[in-house]
């Protein structure tokens, strides 16, 4: 019974573990910064002397649109490059034979 559980709840095999883990983590990481993030930066430009409320839509046209279409065309680069794994994690670990 409690082996069923584990499969409903849990079905992932001990092997699996060395990669689901660390994407598990990585996941967590880029929620967790992306919420801190975007719940400061919002006041923190409102706030700031002489600007306002207005200086949000100013910035998301002028800065996270350029820098999105910038980043996309660098990925659209690398991707054409180097494989998808290595993409994913630049920082790869050599096998020893």
């Amino acid at each position: 019974m409690l082996q069923k559980l584990r499969a409903f709840f849990w079905p992932i095999q001990k092997p699996e573990l060395k990669k689901v883990i660390p994407m598990f983590l990585l996941f967590f990481f880029f929620v967790f910064n992306y919420t801190i993030l975007k719940d400061i930066s919002e006041p923190l430009i409102v706030t700031a002397r002489g600007s306002g409320a207005e200086s949000i839509a100013f910035l998301k046209l002028w800065g996270t649109l350029p820098l999105a279409l910038l980043f996309m065309f660098v990925y659209s680069k690398l991707s054409n490059r180097i494989s998808k794994k290595a993409l994913f994690s630049i920082s790869k670990k050599e096998e020893k034979p």
